[in-house]
């Protein structure tokens, strides 16, 4: 039994001092008051009622079933005097006390319990356990006082529960397959006994089970997920990316990128050009007028002989001032450098265009 009570509501210091005493002795602790039989797979506890024990060691020899019912016994009389001394050490009443004690029985065991509430059983299957195998009469208004004080702890058993398949074997590929091995061979047996098209039938089905475990399918899932990814970005890109472009702007943007000019500058010249609706570079209008070059104008030379003779001209002239010989000088300079990068960017050109045609042959 465990302590549940606090020391500060000790009544009687006497009977408290001798419920100690025996709440020392190992007949009264888990799990060494267990008593282990000449079966194996049965093993009894004291605290249990005397007529489930009686019960369950009905097979055994009756010596030994003597012995088991002496030891009982004895158990439980150091137990009872135990609970009438705690019952007096504390002043309590008989109902709450019970309670205690089954709380009690409960602790003792309260990982297993725990465990149990963590693989999801119910209320019901936990108290079962609880009554049928381990043989303990604890009713299940105590089960569920058990199950709120250890919530927490629950709570947790329950998430490692459901994180965790490592330990199913079914949860893995050979355990599955070795399963259905298993289910084709006994299927197959009996069929060569009956010759029956049902059991034909289910071994068709069985292999077909087997060969999808062997064989992945994720290459499939991937490769239609692959291509729908790439549907998607190729609508997008069209949609959205190449809405407002031409394939003149791609061209250009290109050739800049290759000869190391920033594409923009070309690119908004020639969007912004007075040829430009006519180029190509801007999306034409609905109707778009046709292109007038000088060439196609015909020009009537008597009145522009008529208007240079009387000066009716809008031009204004303008008289061209002579440069000073210094500006003469620097602008001689800075053509000079033009042309000595213009000659390393031919140069440049030439040097590519040669190393294209070697990659080629």
């Amino acid at each position: 039994m465990s302590n549940l009570l606090d020391e500060s509501q000790i009544k009687d210091k006497i009977a408290y001092d001798a419920w100690q005493k025996y709440q020392a002795m190992p007949a009264l602790h888990y799990p060494e008051r267990l008593i282990q039989t000449s079966d194996n797979n049965l093993i009894i506890d004291p605290f249990r009622p005397i007529t489930k024990i009686t019960k369950s060691i009905a097979h055994l020899p009756s010596d030994e079933q003597d012995e088991i019912l002496r030891r009982v016994r004895a158990v439980k009389v150091i137990h009872n005097k135990a609970t009438n001394l705690k019952h007096k050490a504390f002043g309590i009443r008989k109902s709450h006390f019970v309670n205690q004690l089954n709380l009690g029985l409960l602790d003792e065991r309260q990982s297993e319990i725990i465990e149990m509430f963590g693989r999801m059983l119910t209320n019901d299957e936990v108290h079962k356990i609880i009554t049928v195998e381990w043989g303990y009469d604890v009713p299940i208004s105590t089960l569920i006082n058990f199950k709120k004080r250890h919530h927490k702890e629950i709570k947790k058993a329950q998430s490692r529960f459901q994180q965790k398949i490592d330990d199913i074997r079914l949860a893995h590929k050979k355990g599955r397959l070795e399963e259905l091995v298993y289910m084709y061979t006994s299927r197959k047996h009996k069929y060569e006994q009956t010759q029956s098209k049902t059991d034909y039938q289910l071994m068709l089905q069985t292999l077909r089970a087997i060969r999808d475990e062997v064989e992945d399918k994720r290459i499939k899932i991937d490769h239609n997920i692959t291509a729908q990814l790439e549907i998607t970005i190729n609508h997008h890109i069209q949609d959205e990316v190449m809405k407002g472009l031409t394939i003149n702007d791609i061209i250009v943007a290109r050739v800049a990128a290759r000869m190391n000019i920033n594409p923009r500058f070309l690119i908004s010249r020639l969007h912004n050009s007075y040829y430009a609706k006519y180029s190509g570079f801007v999306r034409p209008d609905d109707e778009q007028d046709e292109i007038v070059y000088p060439s196609s104008i015909v020009y009537n030379w008597d009145k522009i002989r008529q208007q240079h003779k009387t000066g009716d001209t809008n031009l204004e002239l303008q008289k061209w001032d002579e440069p000073e010989p210094a500006k003469k000088r620097q602008a001689l300079t800075t053509k000079q450098k033009l042309l000595m990068k213009i000659r390393e960017r031919k140069r440049n050109v030439e040097k590519a265009q040669a190393r294209v045609e070697n990659i080629q042959q």
